[in-house]
């Protein structure tokens, strides 16, 4: 008798586990199921806004998961460009969102836009953004443009470590400090800006495409460690001094065009040079007829009278 109720016990327990065990993968589909229905009605609200989805990659979509076979690709990209939207609040239902984009947009606060976990790249230019904060923990982001905006305040930033792009043109920005942290960075773009100071560059050892032109710069020795550099745009800037270039080897463009430059000789070992423009320069054609020797390979553009009324 004692026996006979072990064994019963034992299948209850038995059946009790067999049945937790067995909910674990239906309540995860249930689960996935809810999102997918949610995104359905986020992606209703982005085309009412007159907006944009992708769910597919570049080249054609390839299932990324058993579940994406079955149920279809989940939204990758979505676009709001010039659309009347300010709350973007929807979109923290898009689990697998990777790309943002919304240029010529009322959207001012990034509050919400910081709860879509996976975003890698959020595009922000011409817009009333000017508070960065929400963004200071989000760890995913790689690709940040804020052209045209009135951000000023960049000590948000510095804690994403992962940013490989960083476009700041035309904004109110002065400070960079807070960007000496962002060892990733790639590429960074402060086109037409106040910046002058530009030391806590020099820790930025990946930077591959910088953008200074029209800035107030006038020192280029903050750059000479940074080897990895491919185009440089210093148009419209006062510098003159071109010695802190002249180790960097995989140098392939450069932008001088209406800037107080004379003289080239520190770029004469750049094998890498392809295209430099030194249009409205106080360069003679002495100086070009040398570095075109050194570097028959280099595209050189001059001869225009320089416009040194919109130096900086």
């Amino acid at each position: 008798m004692m026996f006979r109720e072990r064994r019963i016990r034992f299948g209850v327990r038995f059946m009790l586990f067999l049945t937790a065990v067995c909910s674990l993968p239906l309540a995860w589909i249930s689960y996935r199921l809810e999102g997918r229905r949610l995104e359905h009605a986020v992606v209703a609200w982005v085309h009412e806004m007159k907006g944009k989805v992708t769910y597919d990659a570049p080249f054609g979509w390839k299932p990324r998961s058993w579940f994406d076979r079955w149920f279809g690709p989940s939204v990758r990209t979505v676009s709001l460009d010039r659309c009347p939207v300010r709350d973007v609040s929807p979109l923290a239902q898009l689990r697998s969102l990777e790309i943002l984009s919304l240029d010529d947009t009322s959207v001012s606060d990034l509050s919400q836009v910081a709860k879509i976990n996976n975003l890698r790249r959020l595009f922000l230019r011409r817009t009333p953004v000017t508070d960065l904060s929400p963004l200071k923990n989000h760890k995913t982001l790689r690709w940040l443009v804020l052209d045209d905006t009135g951000v000023f305040d960049l000590s948000a930033l510095a804690s994403l470590q992962e940013l490989r792009v960083l476009g700041l043109e035309d904004t109110q920005v002065v400070v960079l400090e807070p960007l000496a942290q962002l060892c990733s960075l790639e590429i960074l773009h402060l086109y037409n800006t106040n910046v002058s100071d530009i030391s806590p560059l020099a820790r930025l050892k990946n930077l591959e495409s910088l953008g200074l032109g029209r800035t107030q710069i006038h020192d280029l020795c903050p750059l000479s460690g940074l080897r990895k550099l491919i185009d440089i745009d210093l148009e419209y800037t006062a510098i003159h001094d071109l010695k802190p270039l002249s180790n960097m080897e995989h140098l392939e463009q450069l932008y001088l065009n209406n800037t107080r430059t004379s003289e080239l000789s520190a770029l004469a070992d750049l094998r890498a040079l392809m295209d430099l423009d030194i249009e409205g320069t106080n360069v003679s054609q002495e100086e070009v007829d040398r570095l075109s020797t050194a570097l028959p390979d280099c595209n050189i553009r001059y001869g225009v009278t320089p416009d040194q009324s919109r130096l900086r």
